[in-house]
């Protein structure tokens, strides 16, 4: 604690800002043996008393500092306050590498572990689970000092058994000898192909349908570990106020509810593009949205136990479907490239899915009529199977009914293979229903019950797959919109290259695709899944200005006025275009705006070091690494660093000379002979790497605004200091 002469005198705090570089990762944080909790470490100094909590991140450092003076106000040391002193506290951090990682299978991870506490500590673990599995528990040596302990374990992805596109859950859990625990932050490692393969799917146009498609699949389950980690958080540390309990409730189930959402646009616009190409990952897909809608009811209902088992039954789900995916595009990625050959200007194939869109919507709302009088129809049925004298019409009565619903799967029979299961179990619950009734058995009412339960589960899945139907129908009419949109541009350009015939079908194909889009933006479900820009975009007045449009192009004469009234209209329905992209859920949006599989240039060096790291630690330990796999992982690690130091500021020739000796280096074939001058070049990058992030915090620096977070301060000191803020605070606002 403070020196002997700080209890001399009573004391009155000067809070000193002093800053070194500061941190821009709060995470790396190392715990003190002495005040290890929440990251602070004690630095004794002369009297007058001045106490420094130094934060340490590597090369970083930050300090906070209290200078004492005279002063009616006492911070008192936390020995002499028994109360706190003793109530039990403790923490334990992974403190390296403290965030999230992006690794691939050959990687290996070192972790630092710390843990501290006011009493004795008796057991430090972590606990790794794969894909949401169960949890595999490492134990840690006994702690060497009674209420402090280090560790530096590493996660070995191979010999874990992680594969590409697996995600590690992980956490690190602390025992004291009077049975209380303290569990650390909870983080993920996401195994990832390499970043040469990913590329690879992005086609020579900058992205192919598998990339989007992969891109949205790891934004969805990116956000999923975000709502999974804030669960977990607000479990550990929940508000005093109820209210504010309720309020972080509401945020958690929003967040559940709108990935739900977005599952089902991701689904939607995969049928779209893909067709029969989806089906197998669409059925994986369909199976996040239950527990998705699950964990969002739970937390309203405050059942945060089973909130949290359906959100991680959600991860699994779409990390399954991830490794499907991408199962799927390997066994056959020229069915998953986009297509960039041109297409005629109205494509008669264009027409034939209008006509289907329409039939089959036309179709989907009749069967639901029929569902619905059949369910009406069953509900009487088994009100009057309930009746003591049961008259043989009824069995007749739903006899009927079920030669109805036969002839409807035969009228139906697109319609009913979406439906199969559902279908043969109302069938089957039918027929035993009429069997009943005939022998006016005992168990009439029961089985008319159930055919009323089938019939509306029936009922059920029919709306189910008519929202589902629809959503991809309207994404087919954006990308039919867009292929239209296109064929105005070439108009534009080559204003003589369509007949007259032709810039007429066109317009007119043009017009018949935006009526088909604005009946699914208004009508329900579909309206509920879109946001208002898109509604806004085909409003009247907005519909009848694109009309008027396309009609001035289609009946448009000579090459100058085909030329202009093609912008007009192309300008017209690149703001459909546009509403109908800025209406889909936010994940989305965020995924076409920061790419989730492209590391940002300080997360690429970051990433191109550690890998580098690995592959000496593995060089050096003579674990045994093909030379393919050590050549694919160096020229991994060459491709983040380079793409880390493009454009660095500061010793670009320095950087680009060291890269190419790093590239020289990995080049040979004898990897395990130049560990040493590849360690030493690691070293070298690992100092530019500092000086930049020296660079960065000095340009962020902001001297004249300090924010002090009481709650990162342990709990001995933590009521005192906010106290003291409260009394500065009100001594502040007398006059």
């Amino acid at each position: 604690m403070p020196g002997d002469g700080a209890s001399a005198h009573p004391l009155r705090t000067r809070p000193v800002w002093r800053t070194s570089v500061v941190t821009d990762n709060e995470d790396h944080v190392s715990l003190g043996p002495r005040l290890g909790n929440l990251g602070l470490t004690q630095v004794h100094t002369a009297d007058p008393v001045l106490w420094n909590f130094q934060l340490a991140a590597g090369s970083f450092r930050s300090f906070f500092s209290f200078q004492t003076e005279q002063s009616d106000f006492e911070l008192a040391r936390p020995e002499d306050d028994a109360a706190e002193t003793n109530k039990a506290w403790g923490e334990v951090r992974i403190t390296e590498p403290g965030r999230d990682l992006q690794v691939t299978k050959l990687d290996i991870v070192p972790l630092q572990i710390e843990a501290a506490a006011n009493q004795p500590l008796q057991r430090v673990t972590w606990r790794s689970a794969i894909n949401q599995a169960a949890e595999d528990l490492h134990e840690l040596p006994a702690p060497a000092e009674p209420r402090y302990a280090a560790y530096k374990p590493v996660i070995d992805l191979a010999a874990l058994g992680l594969a590409e596109w697996d995600v590690l859950t992980y956490h690190a859990k602390a025992d004291t000898a009077s049975s209380n625990s303290f569990a650390s932050e909870v983080y993920f490692l996401e195994v990832r192909r390499f970043d040469e393969d990913i590329r690879k799917m992005q086609g020579s146009g900058g992205g192919g349908n598998s990339y989007n498609f992969l891109k949205q699949l790891t934004e969805l389950i990116r956000r999923q570990q975000h709502v999974i980690r804030e669960t977990y958080r607000y479990g550990q540390h929940p508000h005093a106020s109820s209210q504010l309990q309720a309020q972080d409730r509401i945020k958690l189930a929003d967040a559940e509810s709108d990935l739900g959402g977005s599952v089902r646009h991701i689904s939607a616009e995969m049928a779209a593009t893909l067709g029969d190409q989806a089906q197998p990952v669409l059925a994986d897909l369909s199976q996040a949205i239950e527990p998705l809608a699950q964990a969002s009811d739970f937390f309203r209902s405050n059942f945060i136990e089973e909130a949290q088992q359906q959100e991680r039954e959600a991860l699994q789900r779409l990390v399954a479907t991830r490794k499907h995916f991408q199962k799927v595009v390997s066994e056959n990625p020229e069915a998953f490239e986009s297509d960039d050959e041109e297409q005629d200007p109205a494509p008669q194939q264009d027409r034939d899915q209008l006509k289907a869109i329409t039939e089959f919507r036309n179709e989907t709302k009749a069967a639901q009529d029929f569902l619905e009088k059949a369910v009406q129809k069953q509900e009487d049925i088994t009100r009057r199977a309930a009746s003591p004298a049961v008259g043989p019409t009824l069995a007749e009565e739903e006899n009927t009914l079920a030669q109805s619903l036969r002839r409807f799967e035969e009228q139906h029979p697109k319609v009913a293979r979406a439906l199969d299961r559902p279908l043969t179990a109302s069938h089957q619950s039918l027929t035993n229903a009429v069997q009943s009734l005939r022998k006016k058995s005992r168990y009439t009412q029961k089985q008319t019950q159930q055919a009323l339960e089938q019939l509306k589960e029936l009922s059920q899945a029919m709306r189910n797959q008519a929202a589902s139907q629809q959503l991809a129908d309207a994404y087919r009419l954006k990308q039919l919109l867009d292929k239209q949109n296109q064929s105005l541009g070439q108009c534009e350009q080559s204003p003589g290259s369509m007949t007259s015939a032709q810039t007429q079908q066109l317009a007119a194909d043009a017009k018949s695709s935006l009526s088909q889009l604005i009946i699914l933006a208004e009508q329900q479900p579909t309206r509920e899944v879109f946001d208002s820009p898109l509604r806004d975009a085909l409003n009247d007045k907005s519909k009848a200005d694109v009309d008027m449009r396309l009609s001035r192009f289609g009946w448009a004469q000579d090459d100058e006025t085909r030329r202009q009234t093609a912008g007009a209209a192309q300008e017209g329905l690149e703001k459909v275009s546009r509403a109908f992209e800025e209406s889909a859920p936010e994940p989305l949006k965020a995924a076409d705006k920061n790419d989730p599989l492209k590391p940002n240039q300080s997360e690429s060096l970051e990433k191109g070091i550690a890998q580098l790291e690995s592959l000496l630690r593995q060089l050096e330990n003579n674990k045994s690494l093909s030379p393919r796999d050590s050549a694919k992982q160096g020229r991994e690690a060459l491709l983040g660093l380079q793409q880390g130091t493009r454009n660095l500021e500061g010793g670009s020739e320095r950087t680009r000379l060291l890269l190419a000796r790093l590239e020289e280096e990995l080049q040979k074939s004898e990897l395990p002979e130049s560990v040493g001058d590849l360690r030493r070049l690691l070293e070298e990058l690992q100092r530019i790497s500092a000086e930049a992030s020296d660079r960065r915090a000095a340009k962020n620096e902001e001297p004249e605004v300090t924010n002090i977070d009481a709650a990162r301060l342990p709990p001995v000191y933590r009521a005192r200091i906010e106290k003291y803020f409260q009394r500065l605070s009100e001594q502040s606002v007398k006059p």
